[in-house]
């Protein structure tokens, strides 16, 4: 089967086979579908990216489980979404018996999402234990998210509380005892359902918000449990609300004011004797989005925890899981964006209008070549994240630097740009994208909460700032991309390198222009220097991948969209009215769609020529 084949459409709509003209097309075939698309198959974007940043072998033993998850997505998964979307979990409060029971109860399309993607995929295990992929080794984070990627093109909510497993699975290896490792981290780990324990972090209050120095649950050392402490106080928004471990933030009683004076705090929902711990749900939240999750209300009355870190401590640790829960955001985001993109041009190639196929139309090939254009780039600014967050994690120090700015950079700017490419993505399929019996209306949904999760918009472009000024993160990015940059020795590469490379050294002294004023005046500009720096950035990553491309297919695909996107966000024409003839030509959309065939770097010409008169 190929990547797009469907029974129902005029042709394979992801294939770049021609679309023949149809006089007289039935019902069925105006309305095409992606339920027999490979999504693996489909994103020859992630593909690329997986080559050139994976060891082959590594990719070679994961490539037919990628596959698999891809050939699922459009059929099976999007089935279990959809209904888990429509069945969203209820708040048990007693059993038939009337005895308190105060949990979750999970539709059973929720269950076998997570059968399937916790237990027989094992994403929440892949890069923190071997066995998964390889019997010898962890994997990769990039492989790891490369699997969450194509199975959140799916079932987006799943991965809250699979991104915060992961990210408590972490945060524990690095902070916890040794004892608490052994007793929590198998059952994070596991693969069998039976065993598996999925995590959360209960962090915001009322009082907060975005401001987790006003945190006023208390921490005290319990009486009755030797070596534990006890948590009063109510948490108000708490995500997989009915995890069976949870990671919470409180206050020791005494400690100061403001997250200094905050401990990071492990509750099991049960004892180690069995019993339920002694926390209440008040509620199950009705979300815009994300709806086949539970998230809810907490209310702690001498909640029995173990402290994994103290004032001082408990606040950083926990910084740390939220690094890897953004950077999660960015990848739900980034998957949404690619979604919508399958969907956007399997419609616009299987659907006929005005005597021919939509993607034939010129203003709609614009269209289309735009949302290619942004959603590469996201994966590529989200992925590049994942790598030096791995690098980190291997104890590189410069690579610590760059995932602790990447981060922040990323959760911003693709969370941003993805509501809008989402947005986009239902106006090519029409009036159908309004209706629920379609994908698109769940996606707008569940895209809307990944700018506002883990710190809005500005709480992340803020957070960009303060690692400039902290870590000095600004220069070493910079760096960092201009050596990698230097390396380019294709003489059509190098061309477009070239221009990165100075906007590079342009952003540079905007960063350091940027540090000299004083702090309001840092702040209010953090927005538009964060959307900036990513659009550098990511034109970096994307000349990068056309250098790849180059060496080892002959084509410059690659070189065509960077240089396109270069000429969109970096260095836009004088006049942005123009037409501008010296645009990607139309009739090399197939290609540039398929990236087949190979294309030869006059493609680029054109653009490289304007941006060097320029």
């Amino acid at each position: 089967m190929t990547a797009i084949e469907h029974s129902t459409a005029p042709a394979s709509p992801l294939t770049g086979d021609r679309v023949p003209h149809v006089s007289a097309p039935n019902a069925a075939s105006l309305m095409p579908d992606t339920r027999a698309v490979n999504f693996y198959d489909a994103g020859h974007y992630l593909r690329h990216m997986l080559r050139r940043r994976l060891d082959p072998s590594e990719l070679a033993a994961a490539e037919s489980q990628l596959r698999n998850l891809g050939g699922r997505v459009g059929n099976e998964l999007e089935d279990l979404a959809a209904e888990a979307d429509r069945e969203s979990p209820q708040l048990a409060v007693r059993d038939k018996r009337g005895e308190p029971v105060n949990d979750i109860e999970p539709s059973r399309a929720y269950r076998n999402l997570e059968r399937i993607l916790y237990g027989e995929f094992g994403l929440a295990a892949m890069a923190m234990r071997p066995g998964v992929i390889d019997p010898q080794h962890p994997s990769s984070l990039v492989l790891n998210d490369a699997f969450i990627f194509l199975a959140g093109q799916a079932e987006s909510g799943l991965f809250c509380p699979l991104g915060m497993t992961r990210a408590m699975a972490r945060t524990l290896v690095r902070y916890a005892p040794e004892t608490v490792v052994r007793e929590y981290l198998p059952g994070l780990l596991s693969a069998d359902i039976a065993t598996l324990t999925t995590g959360a972090m209960f962090m915001t209050e009322k009082q907060g918000g975005s401001d987790l120095g006003m945190v006023a649950t208390t921490a005290r050392p319990s009486e009755a449990h030797t070596g534990w402490w006890e948590l009063d106080g109510e948490k108000w928004f708490c995500s997989n609300v009915g995890a069976e471990l949870i990671l919470a933030l409180a206050r020791p009683e005494g400690a100061v004011v403001g997250t200094r004076g905050l401990g990071l705090y492990l509750i099991p929902k049960r004892l180690p004797d069995g019993t339920r711990n002694n926390y209440r749900i008040e509620r199950v939240k009705d979300k815009l989005g994300m709806r086949s999750f539970a998230s809810g209300e907490v209310t702690h009355a001498g909640t029995v925890a173990l402290q994994i870190g103290g004032p001082g401590e408990g606040w950083l640790q926990m910084t740390e899981m939220l690094n890897t829960t953004r950077l999660g955001c960015a990848l739900a985001a980034s998957a949404l964006a690619q979604r919508s993109l399958v969907e956007s041009l399997t419609h616009a190639r299987g659907r006929v209008a005005f005597g021919k196929p939509l993607a034939d139309l010129p203003l709609m090939r614009e269209q289309l070549l735009d949302l290619v254009m942004d959603t590469e780039a996201l994966i590529a600014l989200t992925f590049e994240g994942s790598a030096q967050l791995g690098r980190a994690d291997s104890g590189d120090e410069e690579a610590r630097i760059l995932a602790r700015v990447l981060t922040p950079l990323a959760k911003y700017h693709v969370s941003d740009v993805a509501r809008r490419l989402v947005e986009e993505g239902m106006e090519v399929r029409g009036g159908n994208s309004y209706i629920a019996d379609w994908p698109n209306a769940r996606i707008l949904r569940d895209v809307q909460v990944q700018a506002i999760w883990e710190g809005t918009g500005n709480i992340s472009a803020l957070d960009v700032g303060r690692t400039l000024l902290k870590d000095n993160a600004g220069a070493t990015l910079v760096a960092h991309l201009t050596q990698r940059l230097a390396t380019q020795d294709d003489p059509h590469v190098a061309r477009a390198a070239a221009m990165v490379s100075r906007a590079l050294g342009d952003l540079a002294a905007r960063l350091t222009e940027w540090a000299t004023r004083e702090p309001a005046e840092r702040d209010v500009r953090m927005r538009r220097l964060t959307r900036h720096m990513a659009h550098v950035v990511t034109t970096a990553l994307l000349v990068e991948d056309a250098g790849v491309q180059a060496r080892d297919e002959g084509s410059y695909r690659c070189l065509a969209m960077a240089a396109r996107y270069l000429r969109r966000y970096v260095y836009p024409p004088c006049d942005g009215l123009a037409m501008e003839e010296n645009y990607t030509p139309l009739d090399a959309f197939d290609a540039l769609v398929d990236w087949t065939p190979a294309l030869a770097a006059g493609i680029a010409e054109p653009l490289l020529k304007a941006l060097e008169t320029e």
